[in-house]
């Protein structure tokens, strides 16, 4: 990996060929600043970070970007989440029954949706490590700012899901839920559309009988 780094500011950056990205800024990019090319070892002794908490930066940063098809990116991450022990979990083939159409009442149930969603995420997704899981709730946070999340049981997080569903299925402009599972973000959302836009709720499997889920803070 190769960081640009601007001792004046303590600004640091990723560079591969496609992007350059902030890693650690103090007030954001200044036409006057001068950079020089560190190594890994060197950002780490100039941020005080340590080797893991580079690694985990880098992952979530270029996690946060579209890197699909991108071998440079994608052996960055790869090469990160060795170095974080999250090992890659074999693809997990999603079995028939969890990608049967729901049911009409299902649709605008939140009961049936948020049973469903934690169905799907128990038998459809692998299980991923804690600290993986909370760095998709990082990534998520910049994409649906502020989060309100569980980590729990599968009943806790069913009950918290059918809360938040509820909620949005009162809403003067809802439309409609939708499921989805996504292999690409190791995750089960259910979108609720509403007129002029959508809320999500996602639920990450992080352990055998264990769930997080996420969705944006007051709904």
């Amino acid at each position: 990996m190769i960081f640009e780094f601007c001792r004046e500011h303590k600004d640091l950056w990723l560079c591969t060929q496609r992007f350059h990205l902030v890693l650690h800024s103090t007030g954001g990019t200044r036409p006057d600043c001068s950079y020089e090319r560190l190594t890994e070892a060197e950002a780490c002794g100039a941020i005080g970070w340590s080797q893991t908490e580079l690694a985990r930066k880098v992952w979530v940063t270029l996690r946060s970007v579209n890197i699909k098809g991108l071998p440079e990116e994608l052996e960055i991450v790869r090469a990160c989440e060795a170095r974080l022990g999250w090992q890659s979990t074999p693809q997990v083939a999603i079995p028939e029954d969890a990608k049967t159409p729901l049911s009409r009442r299902s649709l605008s149930d939140p009961a049936a949706m948020a049973a469903e969603l934690c169905r799907k995420a128990c038998s459809a997704l692998p299980a991923i490590p804690p600290d993986k899981a909370q760095a998709y709730v990082e990534i998520l946070e910049r994409a649906w700012g502020s989060l309100d999340t569980v980590d729990g049981s599968v009943s806790q997080v069913e009950e918290f899901a059918r809360g938040i569903l509820g909620r949005l299925a009162r809403q003067p402009g809802f439309v409609v839920f939708m499921l989805d599972v996504s292999d690409d973000d190791e995750c089960a959302q259910v979108s609720a559309i509403l007129q002029g836009g959508f809320t999500g709720v996602r639920v990450w499997r992080n352990g055998r009988e264990r769930l997080l889920c996420a969705a944006p803070t007051g709904v």
